[in-house]
């Protein structure tokens, strides 16, 4: 499938590629215009559906190159700070802080995913969502991989193993995407603006996650 589209010259393709990603990611799934998108990329639309069988294909062709593409590029991060010694909690902050760096190289396809996650019209909705488990269960393990490669399991707390740490903290990375989702779904733009109050929440759910709810002078104080 899309073999034709594919075998494509790479400037031509990657030219039809950022105009279908502008128009999708500016209007959504359903108010998005393939008569746009044909005239901007100087194709007819007969061309447009030999590459891809309709609009639907056309979508998940470019929700799954931004996916694809936003990923390479965070797990380039990823592998920049597996070679640097840092402590681990802040090493986190680095990569969250690098992936909102990426939103703003990347806004289209960064708000095309977004609006996927959180906008999906119900026509597409299981297609999407098919998608993005497939992506998932290629993408997870390689990222806790990354993530985690310097959490030791002789830094934790006696009786509590590394695979219960890194159950805790994505609990907190799955909270903080749900959170700061549905204040900013539809408008990372607005998210990647007000990311010091996303670092602010980080900064605080690191700190106790690493030192614990009690203040110890306190906690013995009462004892």
């Amino acid at each position: 499938m899309n073999s034709a589209f594919n075998n494509l010259p790479e400037e031509k393709r990657n030219r039809i590629i950022q105009i279908c990603i502008e128009e999708f990611a500016e209007h959504g799934y359903m108010n998005a215009s393939t008569n746009t998108i044909t005239s901007r990329a100087e194709i007819s639309k007969g061309i447009l559906f030999h590459y891809f069988k309709n609009k639907k294909s056309l979508y998940l062709y470019m929700l799954e190159y931004s996916i694809d593409i936003l990923a390479e590029k965070v797990f380039s991060v990823f592998h920049s700070l597996q070679n640097r010694q840092m402590d681990f909690f802040e090493s986190i902050k680095i990569s969250v802080l690098k992936k909102m760096e990426l939103a703003t190289l990347y806004p289209n396809e960064n708000k095309l995913i977004m609006m996927a996650t959180y906008q999906l019209p119900v026509s597409i909705k299981e297609d999407v969502l098919q998608l993005i488990m497939k992506k998932r269960e290629v993408l997870e393990p390689m990222s806790t991989e990354y993530i985690y490669h310097s959490l030791r399991e002789d830094m934790l707390v006696d009786g509590l193993s590394r695979e219960k740490a890194i159950e805790m903290i994505n609990a907190l990375f799955e909270f903080l995407g749900v959170k700061y989702g549905k204040i900013y779904k539809g408008e990372p733009e607005e998210l990647i603006k007000n990311q010091h109050l996303l670092m602010e929440d980080l900064n605080i759910y690191t700190k106790v996650l690493k030192y614990g709810l009690y203040s110890p002078s306190k906690n013995s104080e009462k004892e």
